[in-house]
This record gives C-alpha cells, sequence and structure tokens, in this order.
C-alpha cells in the first residue's frame, strides 16, 4: 500500500496503484479482538472516515496494541488506560463494540455502511476528491443531479452508461476524438457535417426527425436542444402513447441508444444505413421488452416479499413448538447516546398460547447507533439463554438489517465483533434459528427497552 511509483513501469502495475490510491484514503479498521491492530500508526477510532490517534506517542507506547488498552478479564475497554494514554477520543473509541469472543480486527472501506467496497462507491469517492476537470464539462455539468437524471432512471445500466459517458464528454463522436489527437476528420455519417454530441443525438436531420417521429403525448423540438444536459431535463416530458406498450417507463434512453448504435455499429463498422422509422422501432421495441421484463422481476419479488412476510408471521414462530422464542428490541437516545434492550423468553403452547419463561432489561451509554443497540440487545438476550440452560431457541427481531446481517445476507462494519459473537454463541446450542417479527408482535420486548431506557436516564424518553 505504501509502495513508491516508479518512472518506467507496466501499464498493468500503474493501473493496480490508481486504484490504491483511491483506496488508501478511505480504509479503516474494524476492531475485533485489537491484536493485529496499532494504536498510533492505524486508522481505527472511527468507522465513518480515516482516522488515528492524536500523537506523539511516549517511547512505551509506540508499538502498543488496541488489544493493550482492553480489559483482559472482560474484554471491554479500559477507561483507565484510555483517559492516561489517548484521553482526547476517549468517547469516540468507547462507541466502538470490541469483539469478547476473538473476532479478529479487518479492513473496512469506510464510506460504505457495510464495510465493504463495491464500483459505485469507488466512483463517488473519486469523484469527490477528482480535481481534475474541463471548464466546458464542470459548466454542463453545475447542479446537474446525476442520481435522479441517470442512475435513477427506470432504464437497463446499458443505456444509463451511455448517458453517464455522454454526460462525461467520452462519447468517441468527431469532436471528441480530434481534441484527443485520435481522427481528424470530424464529418457526420449521416449528414456531412461536424460531428458534435448535440449534432449526432439531436440535430442532424437523421436524429431530428426520429424524435419528431416519437408517439409521445408531448412532442419536442430537438433543434433547440443546445446540451445533452438539457436534453435529459427535458426528457420525463417525453410519455409515449398507451399503443407502444411502453406506458410512463422513459422513452428518452433508448432512443439516444439506437441512434448511437445505428451511427457505431450499422454505419461505421458494418457500412450499412439504417432508415429512420427503422431506428425508431427498434427503440420502441427494446423499451417495451426492457418494460415488461421489469413487471415480471416485480411481481416474482412481490411474491417472494410476501411469502416472507408470511414466513416471519407469529403464526411461523409458534410452530417451533418444542423450543423457545426469544423476542429482543432496544430503545436509543441520540442526544447522549444511551440505549435501553428488552427481550422476552417464552414458549407457545398446543393452543398457540405464549407461557412467558422470562425476561429481563439492562441499559448501557456509547452506542452509537440504534443498530448497534439492537445487536447488543440480542447479544445480551443470547447470553442469558446460554446461562440459563436453553438447547433450542427462535431468536426474533424486529430490525431487518440485524436479522440480514446474522444470515448472511448482508454485512455491517459497525456489528463487526458482536456479529461474531452472536455467531461464536450460537454454537453451543443445539438448533438455533434467527427471524423477523412485526414491530406490532414485539411490543413487550420494545416496552421492556424503554423503560430500562427511561430509568438509565432517569427522565422520560
Amino acid at each position: 500500500m505504501d509502495c513508491a511509483l516508479p518512472s518506467t513501469v507496466s501499464h498493468g502495475w500503474r493501473s493496480i496503484c490508481v486504484g490504491r490510491d483511491l483506496l488508501k484514503p478511505h480504509v479503516g479498521r474494524a476492531i475485533g479482538d485489537g491484536k493485529t491492530t496499532r494504536v498510533w500508526s492505524e486508522p481505527w477510532i472511527s468507522l465513518d472516515r480515516q482516522a488515528c490517534p492524536m500523537g506523539p506517542p511516549s517511547e512505551k507506547t509506540k508499538d502498543m496494541l488496541v488489544a493493550e488498552l482492553l480489559s483482559p478479564n472482560t474484554n471491554s475497554w479500559d477507561r483507565k488506560k484510555l483517559q492516561e494514554i489517548i484521553p482526547q477520543h476517549e468517547n469516540e473509541i468507547l462507541e466502538l463494540q470490541p469483539s469478547k469472543l476473538g473476532a479478529h480486527d479487518k479492513y473496512i472501506w469506510t464510506p460504505s455502511e457495510s464495510g465493504i467496497y463495491s464500483a459505485k462507491s469507488g466512483y463517488y469517492e473519486s469523484l469527490k476528491t477528482s480535481e481534475e476537470e474541463s471548464e466546458g464539462l464542470e459548466n454542463q455539468t453545475q447542479d446537474f443531479d446525476w442520481i435522479k437524471n441517470i442512475w435513477k432512471v427506470n432504464t437497463s445500466q446499458k443505456t444509463k452508461m451511455l448517458m453517464w459517458r455522454t454526460m462525461n464528454g467520452a462519447l468517441p463522436v468527431g469532436e471528441n476524438l480530434r481534441a484527443r489527437n485520435i481522427n481528424l476528420n470530424i464529418i457526420c455519417p449521416h449528414c456531412g457535417g461536424e460531428e458534435t454530441t448535440e449534432h449526432l443525438l439531436f440535430h442532424c436531420t437523421y436524429a431530428a426527425q426520429i424524435w419528431r417521429k416519437i408517439p409521445s403525448k408531448e412532442q419536442i423540438e430537438p433543434m433547440r436542444i443546445d446540451t445533452f444536459k438539457a436534453g435529459l431535463e427535458l426528457s420525463p416530458s417525453i410519455v409515449c402513447l398507451p399503443p407502444t406498450g411502453i406506458g410512463e417507463g422513459p422513452i428518452f434512453p433508448w432512443i439516444v441508444w439506437a441512434i448511437w448504435i445505428a451511427r457505431k455499429n450499422q454505419l461505421i463498422f458494418e457500412n450499412c444505413r439504417q432508415s429512420q422509422e427503422e431506428t425508431l422501432t427498434k427503440a420502441l421495441v427494446a423499451a417495451r421488452e426492457w418494460q415488461s421484463a421489469q413487471h415480471q422481476i416485480k411481481r416474482k419479488e412481490q411474491n417472494q416479499s410476501q411469502a416472507g412476510r408470511r414466513d416471519f408471521s407469529r403464526g411461523n414462530l409458534t410452530r417451533n413448538r418444542r423450543g423457545t422464542t426469544c423476542k429482543t428490541d432496544a430503545a436509543w437516545r441520540g442526544d447522549n447516546k444511551s440505549a435501553g434492550f428488552g427481550w422476552v423468553f417464552y414458549n407457545t403452547m398446543p393452543d398457540q398460547r405464549e407461557e412467558l419463561i422470562q425476561q429481563g432489561e439492562g441499559a448501557t451509554s456509547h452506542i452509537r447507533s440504534p443498530v448497534m443497540a439492537e445487536g447488543m440487545a440480542m447479544l445480551m438476550a443470547f447470553t442469558r439463554a446460554r446461562d440459563i440452560g436453553i438447547n433450542t431457541i427462535t431468536i426474533a427481531s424486529d430490525l431487518l438489517q440485524l436479522i440480514k446481517a446474522i444470515n448472511k445476507e448482508s454485512s455491517s462494519k459497525e456489528l463487526h465483533g458482536i456479529l461474531h459473537d452472536i455467531l461464536d454463541l450460537s454454537l453451543v446450542f443445539d438448533s438455533i434459528s434467527f427471524v423477523h417479527v412485526a414491530r406490532e408482535a414485539n411490543r413487550q420486548a420494545d416496552g421492556l427497552a424503554k423503560n430500562a431506557l427511561r430509568n438509565f436516564c432517569s427522565e422520560p424518553v
């Protein structure tokens, strides 16, 4: 991560180093047992940004590991050591929840909630740090809502990428190729005019006739569109008439795609001139087929969601008649970062009545978020279940994000140590399952959590 880039280096290694330079300012450490993270030289005290403790360290503590700031008996933060060594970061560190059962420290990508790097999050971070933008592009993209106008448009990924490239001046039309000294010929292959992005997509007689022939409620005049940004902003007004089968779905991206393909594939590479009617028909057919496929996917997801809600219903929990069900919940206050926890153990009788076995509550401070509070509540309930000798258990929470994280469907950087301890504790049970329960069915645990927080704060919640 710290090697220098020589003046003469291969293209592959240079590309790797470009990616490394993007990662370095945003990589942090999530603390598990603290045995592989150095206190002074690695960014670990924040999950949201890259931050190391302020120095300089003393000769005695310069090579100290984070594990040395934990109490050896409880694996909780040793507040006396924190106050002696890094008192200015005490509150921030106390909001981190280390593992009590030996989770390893791990690297995290701080810009994302999961802590996992994705191309999308990397792209947005590169936009924030990029300083080399052309003046013309800055003027065009100033105050442009990329999310609304491109990435959240209900269209295919290939058309989104084409619009993104066009907005960034990266479409290989004659003007852009000449600016890069690739091709000095900037003649439009359709009409012989000067080929700019706006000319190809709107002003060329070939493209203009396509826009005018769209079967839409309101027609746009392509010759009045002076930038691609202006065309994008007009696109919501282009709503196709019912016979096309497209409905409220956008047609603008598909027209742009069809015009570009007609120029790039058919005309340039295949020397095949496509009529305006054929190009428009291909755009309408592609839009209709894609919209139809999305409706099918949406119906399938709705059916799965309904089935999932049935699985998480009270009726599903009562099927586990031989075991115990534990419902957990948490209440959190953002002003003082404190949280209350509640849990209820019960058996389900043959007539589906819930027979209370035991209930409990607790509270603590320095909890950084509601998600962490829910995780702590489950961990405390889990520990209690082990202590009272329960062997078969169903754990229910009304926080779906937590259930998904436990079932390995998602990840969370702030729950790193907590999730490890929950999964480690689960090994002592003969049978265990984690399910989501509706908030209305979790009122008893919710009441216990709020009561614990109220007593802890000594004032109404």
